[in-house]
């Protein structure tokens, strides 16, 4: 019998959150400003306007949980989307899914956009749509960002 050893890689653990409750416009980018890391060496960021980067050596699998809180009962249908530099939406077969959700309470959370990336060349950025109108949401301090870099 053979035994072929399993390919190992190094992680960090990078987690990204709100510094405070924001509020997003229909259409906006939500922007993480708050970042913890396990280990050093990092070239994960998220720059001023909500912009990703990415070390393109590396490979990254992301978990994005929003606490979110319409402005009314009436935004009952929202999306939550991971996009590229170009505004090309990520789905399952770029490697992210969406949040979409028919909330029927004002605010809701247990939500989770997954990602995963091989050698990303690209910015990303993820970004909150009112389907239902036109209206923002306030994304909570809780909102959170893991990050697992393979390296």
């Amino acid at each position: 019998m053979t035994f072929y050893p399993k390919k190992t890689a190094d992680v960090r653990m990078i987690h990204y959150t709100l510094s405070s409750d924001a509020t997003v416009n229909d259409d906006g980018k939500i922007i993480f400003n708050s970042k913890t890391e396990s280990s050093t060496g990092t070239n994960v960021s998220f720059d001023g306007s909500g912009n990703l980067t990415l070390d393109e050596t590396c490979s990254y699998y992301m978990i994005l949980t929003p606490d979110v809180v319409r402005s009314s009962l009436n935004d009952r249908l929202i999306d939550i989307s991971m996009f590229n530099s170009g505004g090309t939406k990520l789905n399952p077969s770029t490697g992210a899914t969406s949040i979409r959700f028919f909330a029927s309470t004002s605010s809701f959370s247990n939500l989770s956009l997954i990602a995963t990336l091989k050698n990303p060349t690209d910015t990303y950025y993820f970004k909150f749509n009112n389907i239902s109108n036109s209206n923002s949401a306030t994304f909570k301090a809780a909102t959170n960002l893991m990050i697992m870099e393979f390296y």
